[in-house]
């Protein structure tokens, strides 16, 4: 903040630092601090106060000018992110798999022109898994901050055109409530515009700069709101809120109402202004040090905690985030001292007019041109080695069942594969799991002269009267005409498989990045043990209808899947990371993890199997039944999976040579 246009206030350095801190705590995985995030919320408060204080003081005596206001604002913000979006790119080159790589430089391009919010909004949301992917995710913030001081300032200095502190609060009042009126309504049909775009962001901003017309006075002066005592109470209760968002504030329906507590907060910490408790816990040459570097701070610590997770691709352990964070206070430092205090320094006059807009033009340009270039050529995938490449290949083979047409019209997902007979040999019903089964078993039905007919409902339990759920919402799709089909095909085999594990615990983890999948009658359950209940319900339902088929019935158990995206791995280049990194030490779940993972919900279904009469194949004897670190991912040096849970055709052929096997043994044993 410029000296010479509001008097500079160390426990506004403070409350940077309590902001930045609970941010970069958040981001590490303390699991302690799950709402360390609304720090950003602080920043935007803070943005509104300091920046209505300085145009109106600076409009009350006629010195306001926009060309000095935005250059000073392109000489504090845009220097440290333009160096930071240089070496997040080098680093990405060197580390990102092409799709990754190629995410990361469109990122690089929103960012450069203060869109990155608007980027993020159309990919997904902030909370999600994938974001362990995206070093410049954190720079939506600045998207907001940036569009806030490009329109902030004409309607401030204009509404003052009035000449009166009454009107121009008037204005801010009026914006501010339409802003949070929109965020709650918009909040119910798209959280993500409401989260990541500005309009709704505003409100914030103007919170603190109606505070600024109750603060500051023409002279620039902080007006004292209070007495000293009564300052220390307000100091007092906004470190209590702040304090208590960290730990209570959770981030589902966020922003919402609960906005509102970090926003009060802060406003009553900028408030508290000088007393006794603020000097003590937010004046202190500690908490100033780190609100003075907050800004570089900010910048560097989620592409250090990104890049250390992608290279190990694991969650951080307690000593990984030990050192994130002295890596990230340490660029943080570099950042500062070398990059954003020199360049905010004005020079005179003149040179600022011509100098700056040409070192920003110049610098977006080429931003911008180097990373829509990688973005255009998908990540530069000429970056992976001929072996890498191969490898690659090998793993993304025929994805796609070769189908014919078949006469069942009821069920429009049906595919009949293999060769043409009158009689379907065998039916194989479930989710897209079932469809990699079915893969499998592609190449031996056309061997041996048999035509399979695959009864798949994407992302749906196969089991009768109840209904799957994503994220609250309800999975429409006609699965009580798949059993129809198996009735009217009257098959000599029926397989059923399915993702089971993930409809048994709702969710896989933190790894995959969907939302919840949970088990409803009509309504979405209320807990785990309610969707747990109901796919029981289901599932004896269904059972119970299978076991009157006259053909064989065979239940398939989930896949103890990888809990990594094996694709994503493989395609990681070989300039930091060695081979046996990229493929063997992938990370993901370990053995003993996905078994336990898939067993639980296994023992589930072998149960309700055997007492049916119905055969129960577990496919955990197949892909963990070796010793080692983790359970099957390559066979024979090649892939069995494409992504973080679906096999490939090499795994779908190994799944479903191992069901028949176990289906010829049954059936030796039977004859005996």
């Amino acid at each position: 903040m410029n000296n010479t246009s509001l008097n500079y206030r160390p426990d506004i350095d403070g409350v940077r630092a309590f902001a930045v801190m609970g941010v970069i705590l958040f981001h590490l995985g303390i699991k302690d601090v799950p709402g360390g995030f609304v720090g950003v919320d602080v920043f935007y408060v803070l943005s509104g106060y300091l920046i209505t204080s300085i145009i109106f003081s600076q409009a009350s005596k006629k010195e306001f000018s926009f060309v000095e206001f935005y250059t000073r604002r392109a000489r504090r913000l845009l220097p440290a992110l333009f160096v930071l979006l240089l070496v997040v790119g080098v680093f990405s080159f060197l580390l990102l798999s092409p799709d990754h790589f190629r995410s990361s430089a469109r990122s690089s391009f929103y960012a450069a022109i203060s869109v990155s919010n608007i980027n993020f909004w159309l990919e997904s949301g902030y909370f999600d898994a994938s974001k362990y992917t995206k070093p410049l995710l954190h720079t939506w913030s600045l998207g907001v901050e940036e569009q806030f001081y490009l329109v902030w300032p004409a309607l401030v200095s204009a509404s003052y055109f009035f000449r009166s502190r009454i009107v121009c609060a008037a204005v801010v009042l009026i914006i501010s409530g339409l802003s949070f009126w929109g965020m709650l309504l918009v909040q119910e049909f798209d959280p993500s515009a409401a989260f990541y775009l500005s309009p709704f962001r505003a409100w914030q901003f103007g919170a603190g700069g109606l505070l600024a017309f109750v603060l500051v006075s023409d002279k620039a002066h902080p007006r004292a709101l209070w007495t000293k005592a009564l300052a220390s109470l307000s100091t007092a209760a906004g470190l209590f809120m702040i304090l208590w968002c960290f730990v209570r504030v959770d981030s589902n329906g966020y922003p919402g109402l609960a906005a509102l507590w970090p926003t009060l907060a802060t406003l009553l910490l900028i408030a508290g202004n000088k007393n006794i408790l603020s000097d003590v816990v937010l004046s202190n040459s500690v908490s100033v040090f780190v609100g003075k570097i907050s800004y570089s701070l900010y910048l560097w610590h989620w592409p250090v905690i990104i890049f250390i997770r992608y290279y190990t691709n694991a969650p951080l352990t307690v000593p990984l985030m030990g050192v994130a964070l002295a890596l990230s206070f340490l660029l943080g430092y570099l950042s500062y001292r070398f990059v954003e205090s020199p360049l905010r320094k004005p020079w005179t006059r003149n040179e600022d007019r011509f100098a700056v807009p040409a070192g920003v033009a110049t610098s977006i340009i080429a931003l911008s041109l180097l990373s829509a270039n990688a973005w255009a050529g998908d990540g530069w995938k000429w970056r992976l080695s001929e072996d890498a490449q191969a490898e690659i290949a090998s793993m993304i083979v025929n994805k796609r069942l070769n189908c014919h047409k078949t006469e069942v019209a009821t069920v429009t997902d049906a595919c009949a594969f293999g060769v043409r007979r009158p009689n379907t040999e065998a039916v194989i019903f479930g989710d897209s799991h079932s469809s990699r089964l079915a893969l499998g078993l592609q190449e031996r039905f056309r061997e041996e002269r048999k035509e399979g007919m695959l009864v798949r409902f994407p992302g749906v339990v196969p089991f009768a009267d109840v209904s799957t759920f994503v994220a609250g919402e309800r999975r429409r799709a006609p699965v009580e005409r798949g059993f129809d089909v198996i009735e009217a095909l009257n098959p000599r085999l029926t397989i059923v498989h399915a993702r089971f594990s993930l409809y048994w615990w709702t969710t896989e983890g933190d790894q995959s990045g969907e939302p919840p999948r949970t088990i409803g009658i009509v309504d979405p359950p209320a807990s785990l043990a309610e969707s747990q209940a109901n796919f029981i319900t289901g599932m004896e339902k269904a059972f119970d209808r299978l076991a009157d088929y006259p053909g064989k019935v065979v239940i398939v158990g989930t896949i103890p899947f990888p809990g990594v995206d094996m694709q994503q791995c493989a395609q990681r280049p070989a300039f930091i990371l060695s081979a046996s990194q990229m493929i063997e030490n992938c990370g993901g779940l370990e053995r003993q993890d996905s078994i336990d993972r898939a067993s639980a919900v296994n023992r589930v279904l072998e149960e309700a199997a055997t007492s049916r009469g119905l055969l129960f194949v577990d496919p955990v004897e197949l892909f963990c039944r070796d010793e080692g670190r983790y359970c099957m991912r390559i066979h024979d040096g090649k892939f069995v999976y494409d992504d973080d849970n679906h096999l490939n055709a090499l795994g779908g052929q190994l799944l479903a040579d191992f069901v028949l096997q176990k289906v010829e043994e049954q059936q030796s044993a039977s004859d005996s």
